[in-house]
């Protein structure tokens, strides 16, 4: 009989929310799961599906109009079909003690507070979808199993009404059978002509045959003594049958020996035993996935806290030096030395927030496999250096010791030069942050079996043994009270891991204990084929201080500050400049003044930055304007749109005043993009 095996339902899962938007960002985190997703932007619509569907999760905003969360989610609990469907608040609102009291009193799950982390949010999800298709699979299990059981006894009932299924036999003391009963047959395969005179322990399993005669030998002493066994015997096609039999001396009398045996046919029960003892285990199995499940799902959580904690934490610290810095800058006067300390310190604090955001969303891109590595000829030592250069104000802020040791001969690799740098920075930050100040952090590099092995090691605080297998997941940080400024957001090491195996190489830590630093092991394939040609430089590059030449600019952002402080910006570079705040006003201001450079902010409402990109393209006295997207969307998939509708350039906000001095200066040296006569 086959293993009871049945398929996982699909779940579905109710999305309950009065803004649209919400519900379109729901379903964009959570379609990928392949479940069923209902969507209701009210709580009474809500306890309507309720009552027509089961539902694996609900996930519940808190603010509603109407209908709000907390009373939808009681009214859910107060039916007996849905008492327990699980619950997940989402709001976007910060929330007191009181209110988290309310919400699990109601029966949830968890509290999110929006924004909502996606892979938070699908792992949660996924785990009571996975919890509600179990426990439907073990339903169905049980039900199969009783309605097998109740067939089975009704099959034995119809069997003892038509012809008893039961085998009595009349044993004599020497073991042969002198009557059978008509049901043998079905029982074992014999007639009870070719069983009668035979021995009937002949045909008893070997590892039941010396239990089976000792029990035939006390029934034989002991007149009206009676015996119960499960044995195993041999059926007439040559497999073995469980038979469960009851012995009895009836007779009583010396001069008479002889046992009258009672048998019934349990091996179908036995594999029912079998199977349940499977389907037991499976369960039990089941219990320690899910408790498994449940403390992954709390570290998570508790992941998630540290998490939003951190980064609350790592982007308020920039704003406080930029505020006093701007108030300074207020009260400095024309006091030149104080007013360039103010502005470095602003220049210091923005880098870092910039960099903490990179991070953030290079951690979203690897994790989705949304990126791609740009290979090509590179030397170690060039991408050494230029990790150094990031790495430097760090290193030389803490008054640490930095020693390189490179081959003396070059090492080419096939990689990435931008994000093999970034792992060498990281791991180099890494040790600087956690290295007590004036320490020595030594990189090195040598070629082992066809492969670079790259090194980083440090005399800082070390890391404990329990943690040395964690240091690269998401969010981990060996010491969180540690108070380093420059703490972090715990994604740097599960970077390096991510890009260090998308080049194909490996990276190990060791460490001997708390106190006793920390060594960071890369190993990179060398580059197969060493003797190929150079490839050619690129000498395309302007120089910092170039000149740049005045032109007519126009600055499109819905957001002033933006607009006003970039036009700012461009003036100070000696550029013309004109700003408009909408699409509709920067259509009539570059009709009527057409302009030869345009930065359109993307995301603007009512018309984007693509469709203005694109009316301006399809405007013959326009369309050689040379424009540039400025937006916090900077992936490729975005850089790629932005050419497809006609955009020259495209740049991530915050735009870096130098990236824009160069790109001003490539505009000179490839004056071709402009309007003739300029």
């Amino acid at each position: 009989m086959a293993a009871i095996t049945p398929a996982k339902p699909k779940a579905n899962i109710l999305l309950v929310d009065d803004q649209r938007e919400n519900l379109l960002a729901l379903e964009a985190v959570l379609e990928e799961l392949g479940h069923e997703l209902v969507f209701t932007r009210s709580g009474e619509e809500a306890l309507r599906l309720v009552q027509q569907r089961e539902f694996a999760v609900v996930l519940l905003d808190v603010h509603m109009q109407g209908l709000d969360g907390f009373e939808t989610a009681k009214r859910i609990r107060l039916r007996e079909d849905s008492e327990y469907t699980p619950i997940i608040f989402l709001t976007a609102f910060e929330t007191d003690r009181r209110q988290l009291e309310e919400a699990y009193t109601l029966g949830a799950v968890d509290y999110l507070v929006k924004p909502l982390v996606p892979a938070i949010l699908r792992a949660k999800v996924t785990g009571f979808v996975e919890l509600f298709q179990k426990s439907e699979q073990i339903k169905r299990q049980a039900e199969q199993l009783r309605h097998m059981e109740r067939r089975e006894l009704e099959d034995r009932f119809r069997s003892i009404i038509e012809n008893s299924y039961d085998v009595v036999v009349l044993i004599a003391a020497d073991g042969t059978a002198r009557y059978v009963s008509p049901s043998l047959t079905r029982v074992i395969g014999y007639t009870p002509e070719e069983f009668i005179g035979c021995n009937v322990f002949e045909r008893m399993h070997p590892d039941d045959l010396a239990h089976m005669t000792t029990i035939f030998a006390e029934l034989l002493a002991e007149p009206g003594a009676s015996r119960n066994a499960q044995f195993r015997y041999r059926h007439k096609d040559g497999s073995w049958r469980w038979l469960n039999g009851t012995g009895t001396n009836l007779l009583g009398k010396p001069s008479i020996q002889a046992v009258v045996g009672n048998f019934q046919d349990i091996d179908d029960q036995k594999r029912h035993e079998a199977e349940r003892q499977e389907l037991l285990l499976r369960e039990q199995n089941a219990r320690a996935e899910l408790e498994k499940f449940t403390d992954r799902l709390r570290e998570a959580n508790e992941a998630k806290d540290n998490f939003l904690a951190t980064l609350a934490h790592e982007l308020r610290n920039p704003l406080a030096p930029i505020r006093n810095a701007l108030q300074i800058m207020r009260l400095g006067g024309s006091n030149a030395a104080t007013i360039g300390q103010a502005r470095e310190l602003m220049e210091r604090q923005i880098q870092q927030m910039v960099r903490l955001i990179d991070d953030l969303l290079d951690v979203s891109r690897i994790s989705r496999g949304k990126t791609e590595l740009r290979k090509e000829r590179v030397e170690l030592a060039e991408i050494v250096k230029t990790a150094l250069e990031t790495t430097r104000p760090l290193v030389e802020a803490a008054n640490h010791q930095l020693i390189v040791e490179l081959p003396q001969e070059p090492i080419h690799l096939e990689a990435d030069p931008i994000r093999l740098a970034q792992v060498l920075a990281n791991l180099l930050n890494n040790s600087a942050k956690y290295t007590d100040e004036g320490g020595e952090i030594r990189l090195t590099a040598q070629r082992e079996d066809g492969d670079v092995v790259v090194r980083v090691r440090d005399n800082g605080i070390g890391i404990p043994a329990d943690m040395l297998p964690r240091v690269f997941d998401m969010f981990t940080q060996v010491n969180r009270s540690l108070g380093r400024s420059q703490g972090g957001l715990g994604i740097g090491l599960t970077l390096v891991q991510s890009l260090v195996h998308m080049h194909g190489g490996s990276v190990q830590v060791f460490s001997d204990g708390p106190g006793q630093g920390s060594e960071f092991v890369v190993r990179l394939p060398l580059r197969p084929h060493e003797g190929q040609e150079e490839p050619a430089q690129n000498n395309r590059g302007v120089a910092a201080d170039q000149v740049l030449s005045p032109r007519r600019i126009l600055v499109v952002d819905d957001n002033h500050d933006a607009a006003e402080s970039l036009s700012m910006l461009l003036k100070l570079m000696g550029q013309k400049v004109q700003v408009a705040f909408s699409a509709p006003e920067a259509l009539a201001a570059a009709r009527l003044d057409p302009p030869e450079m345009a930065f359109l902010d993307i995301g603007m409402p009512d018309m984007d930055g693509y469709e203005l990109a694109r009316r301006l393209r399809a405007d013959p006295e326009l369309r050689q304007m040379v424009l540039v997207a400025l937006t916090g969307w900077g992936q490729d998939k975005d850089r790629q749109r932005s050419r497809e509708v006609g955009f020259d350039h495209h740049l991530t906000k915050p735009a870096d005043p130098e990236a824009l001095h160069q790109l001003l200066a490539a505009a000179d040296l490839h004056c071709c993009h402009l309007p003739p006569g300029h």
